[in-house]
C-alpha cells in the first residue's frame, strides 16, 4: 500500500474539481433560482430530480456500509432519502410522481451510480460531491429558496442535517478521514477522476431542468 501524503487529498479532491465545480453552480437553471429569478416550482422540480439520485446513491453506500469499507466516512446521519421524501410531500403532494419522474440527465446519473457502486474510490467520489456540497452551497441554496421564495423550513429539511450538530464541525472531520487514507495511487487517481465526471453528471441535470421548465 501507498500512503497518500498527510491532508492532501481534501486539497487534491478541492483542486482537481474546482473548474467542474464552477459550470456547474453558473448553469443558468441553478444559478437563476438562487437569484430569485425562477419559482419555489423549480425548487420542487430540483427537488424531485434529486429523489432518484440520493436512492441510487443511499443503496449503494448502504450496501458499502454494511462490508465495512470506508467506515469513517460513509456515515448514515448524512442520508437524506428520508428528508427528500418528506419535503417533497409539502411541496408537491399529489405531484410527486411527475417530479419525481427521471429526465435523461438523471437517468444518466442513476446508471453511473449503479454502474460504480462497487468500486470504493468512484462511490467515495459521488458521497464527497453530493454529501460535502449539501453541507456548504446546499446550506446557502436553503437560505435564499427561504429568502427569495418564502419556501418554508418544513419543506427545506433535505438541507438540514440537525443529527451532526455543528456543520463546520462535521466537514472538518470529514477532510480529515479523507486525507487519513491509505490506499494505492489508482485508488486517488480514480476518486479525483470520478468527482469531476460527478460534478459534470450533476450540471447535466440542471441542463435538463433549464431546457424542460
Amino acid at each position: 500500500m501507498i500512503e497518500r501524503p498527510v491532508q492532501r487529498t481534501a486539497a487534491s479532491l478541492r483542486e482537481a474539481t474546482d473548474t467542474a465545480h464552477r459550470r456547474a453552480e453558473q448553469e443558468p437553471f441553478i444559478a437563476d433560482l438562487m437569484a430569485g429569478r425562477r419559482s419555489a416550482g423549480d425548487l420542487a422540480r430540483l427537488t424531485g430530480q434529486l429523489r432518484p439520485i440520493y436512492a441510487a446513491l443511499e443503496s449503494r453506500v448502504g450496501a458499502m456500509r454494511s462490508r465495512g469499507d470506508l467506515a469513517s466516512l460513509l456515515d448514515p446521519r448524512l442520508d437524506r432519502l428520508a428528508a427528500l421524501d418528506h419535503d417533497l410531500a409539502v411541496m408537491a403532494g399529489d405531484d410527486v410522481a411527475q417530479l419525481t419522474r427521471p429526465l435523461a440527465a438523471t437517468d444518466a446519473l442513476v446508471g453511473r451510480l449503479g454502474d460504480i457502486g462497487d468500486d470504493p474510490p468512484r462511490l467515495l467520489a459521488h458521497h464527497y460531491v453530493r454529501y460535502l456540497g449539501d453541507l456548504s452551497g446546499g446550506q446557502i441554496i436553503a437560505r435564499l429558496m427561504r429568502q427569495h421564495y418564502a419556501v418554508p423550513d418544513d419543506a427545506l429539511t433535505f438541507y438540514a442535517f440537525d443529527e451532526l450538530g455543528s456543520k463546520g464541525g462535521f466537514k472538518h472531520r470529514y477532510r480529515a478521514a479523507l486525507d487519513e487514507l491509505v490506499a494505492e495511487s489508482s485508488f486517488y487517481d480514480a476518486m479525483l477522476d470520478e468527482a469531476q465526471r460527478a460534478y459534470e453528471a450533476n450540471r447535466q441535470v440542471f441542463v435538463g431542468l433549464g431546457a424542460s421548465a
